[in-house]
C-alpha cells in the first residue's frame, strides 16, 4: 500500500523504530490492529486534512504555494504537508496487528521538502540532517499521536453504524476539525453553508437567464421558453455541485433552510455564530453576536418540525460565558447562570435548543471552554505576542480559565452523540483548568520564552472596552466537565503543557 498520510502510534498497542540513514528517514510502528483494518482507515475521505498538523496549516495560512491538495473547504486550510516521496506501507504482523512504516527521502530535492514539511525555521536551514530529522520527528509525531488514538477510537466504537450529520459552523475552528473527524470515523458529513460560491451561483443563474427570457419574449415565446429552460438547467447543475460536495446552502438570518435537503440526517450539531473576540462590543456587534446564534438555531428547529423523518439528536454549542464571572467557585452543570452580556447570549441561545426536545429530539448544550488551536481563537491571538517575547497574565492572573484542545472538542461532541447520559447542559472543557497566571506561564515555557509582563485591567477595558475585558480577558470560570467524566469520555490532552505542546508541535 503506498499513501500520502502518515504513521500512527502511542499508547499500548504502539511500537515505534525509528531510523535516518544518509538518504532515507524511516519510522516503523507495531500497531495491535489488523492490517486490513489500518489499511481501510488510511483510505477513507478526509485522512490526509486529518493527519496535516494545526500548526503546520498556521504557519503555511498566506502560502498558496504549500498546498498539496485540498479537501472540503479549499484553502490553505485544507493542505496536506506530506514531504514529496513520502512512502507509507502497513505490512501484516499477524491476524490481529501489522506494522507500518513511513519512509522519507532526506537527500537534495527530498531533503528541501521533508525540511519544508517540518515546519517553519526548517526549510531554509542548511544546517544539514539534524534540522531535517528534526523536522520530520516533529511532522511524524504528531501524525502518530492522531493516528493512535483516532484508531484506538474507531475500535472502542466499532459497532457504531454509519451515520449522517448536518454541520452548520462548519468553516469555524470546532468544525472544520469535527467535519474532518467525523469523516474518518466512516461517517457522513452535510456542511451548511451560507457563502454565494455553490448554491448563489444557481440563484444568479436563473435571474440572469429569465431576464434574458424577458427580453426575448418579444422575439418570439420558443425563444423565451428556451432561455427560461437554460436558466433551470444551470440552477440545477449549480445545485447537483452543492450536493455532490456535502454542502447544502442556507441563510439562518433569513429563516432560509431547505427541510426536504435534510432527509436522511441523523444528528444535527449547530455551531453557527459570530466571533464574539472580533472587536470591540457596539451596539451592533452585541445584536450580531446574539442575534446570529438566536437565528441559526431558531432556523434549524424550524426546518426539523416540518420533518417528516427527523433526526434523533441536536447538538448546540453554548459557551462557558454562561457562568459569568464566578472567582473560586466549582461550576458543574448544575450550576445557575451568571450575570453579564454572555451569560444572556448562552441562555437565549439554549432556549432556542430546547425547543427541538418537543419535536422529539435529545438535546445536548456544549458549553466550550476556551478552544486551543493555532488556526484560530485566542490561542492564535496570543502567540505572536507571546513568541515577541511580550506575553503576560491578564489581570491579576487569579481568575480561572476553562480551556480544552480542538481535537477534545471534535471528541467530545462525538461522545456526546453515542452517549444518551449527555441530555442537556455539557460542559467541554479540560478537568485540569488553570489560572491566567498559570496559562501565561505555561504558554510562555512552550514557545521557550518568559511571560514577564501584566495587562493590569484597567488597561484592558481602556483598549477593549469594559464589558469585552471584563467578560472575556478577566472572568473566572472554574468549570468542571462532569457530565463528560461520568458518561466515561477520556480527554486526549487533560493537562494544559500536553495539550499546547501537541497544537503547536514543541
Amino acid at each position: 500500500m503506498r499513501c500520502c498520510a502518515g504513521a500512527g502510534g502511542g499508547g499500548n498497542n504502539f511500537r515505534f523504530s525509528l531510523r535516518m540513514s544518509a538518504s532515507i528517514f524511516r519510522k516503523s510502528i507495531l500497531i495491535h490492529r489488523p492490517a486490513s483494518d489500518v489499511k481501510a482507515w488510511l483510505a477513507r475521505p478526509g485522512v490526509a486534512e486529518r493527519l496535516t498538523p494545526p500548526w503546520w496549516r498556521a504557519e503555511n495560512a498566506d502560502d498558496d504555494t504549500a498546498c498539496a491538495g485540498a479537501g472540503a473547504g479549499g484553502g490553505a486550510a485544507a493542505c496536506v504537508c506530506a514531504p514529496a516521496g513520502h512512502v507509507c506501507s502497513v505490512r501484516e504482523e499477524s491476524a490481529s496487528s501489522c506494522v507500518l512504516t513511513d519512509e522519507v527521502a532526506t537527500g537534495d530535492e527530498g531533503a528541501a521538502s521533508a525540511a519544508a514539511a517540518g515546519g517553519a525555521g526548517v526549510a531554509g536551514d542548511a544546517g544539514g540532517g539534524d534540522a531535517r530529522r528534526a523536522g520530520l520527528e516533529r511532522l511524524f509525531a504528531w501524525r502518530h499521536t492522531v493516528i493512535s488514538d483516532d484508531i484506538e477510537l474507531l475500535a472502542a466504537h466499532g459497532a457504531v453504524r454509519k451515520m449522517k450529520f448536518a454541520v452548520a459552523g462548519s468553516s469555524g475552528l470546532i468544525g472544520r476539525a469535527l467535519t474532518v473527524f467525523l469523516r474518518t470515523q466512516g461517517h457522513e458529513v452535510l456542511r451548511l453553508v451560507r457563502r454565494e460560491a455553490v448554491a448563489a451561483d444557481a440563484a444568479r443563474a436563473v435571474a440572469a437567464a429569465r431576464g434574458a427570457a424577458r427580453n426575448a419574449a418579444g422575439a418570439g415565446a420558443a425563444q423565451s421558453t428556451a432561455a427560461d429552460g437554460a436558466a433551470r438547467t444551470a440552477a440545477g447543475a449549480a445545485q447537483g455541485v452543492a450536493a455532490s460536495a456535502g454542502e447544502l446552502f442556507w441563510d439562518p438570518a433569513k429563516g432560509a433552510l431547505d427541510a426536504a435537503a435534510l432527509r436522511g440526517v441523523d444528528v444535527i450539531v449547530n455551531l453557527a455564530g459570530e466571533g464574539v473576540a472580533e472587536g470591540r462590543w457596539t451596539a451592533a456587534r452585541r445584536d450580531a453576536i446574539r442575534g446570529s446564534r438566536v437565528d441559526a438555531t431558531r432556523t434549524l428547529v424550524a426546518a426539523v418540525e416540518k420533518m417528516k423523518h427527523r433526526p434523533h439528536l441536536l447538538v448546540n454549542a453554548s459557551a462557558s460565558g454562561f457562568y459569568g464571572d464566578r472567582g473560586d467557585a466549582v461550576l458543574d452543570e448544575a450550576a445557575p447562570r451568571g450575570g453579564g452580556f454572555l451569560a444572556g447570549v448562552c441562555e437565549a441561545w439554549e432556549r432556542e435548543a430546547l425547543a427541538a426536545r418537543e419535536l422529539g429530539l435529545r438535546v445536548a448544550l456544549m458549553r466550550f471552554g476556551m478552544v486551543l488551536s493555532p488556526e484560530g481563537g485566542a490561542l492564535a491571538r496570543l502567540l505572536p505576542v507571546f513568541r515577541g517575547g511580550l506575553g503576560g497574565r491578564p489581570g491579576a492572573g487569579r481568575q480561572w480559565v476553562g480551556w480544552l484542545q480542538a481535537d477534545d472538542a471534535a471528541g467530545a461532541i462525538y461522545h456526546a452523540v453515542l452517549s444518551q447520559a449527555c441530555e442537556g447542559p455539557v460542559n467541554a472543557a479540560s478537568p485540569n483548568p488553570v489560572t491566567g497566571a498559570e496559562f501565561a506561564a505555561t504558554l510562555a515555557r512552550v514557545l521557550g520564552k518568559t511571560a514577564w509582563l501584566r495587562a493590569p485591567a484597567w488597561a484592558l477595558r481602556l483598549r477593549f472596552g469594559a464589558a469585552f475585558a471584563d467578560e472575556l480577558l478577566l472572568a473566572s470560570r472554574r468549570m468542571m466537565p462532569e457530565r463528560l467524566l461520568d458518561s466515561g469520555f477520556v480527554f486526549r490532552h487533560a493537562r494544559l503543557e500536553a495539550a499546547l505542546r501537541h497544537v503547536l508541535g514543541k
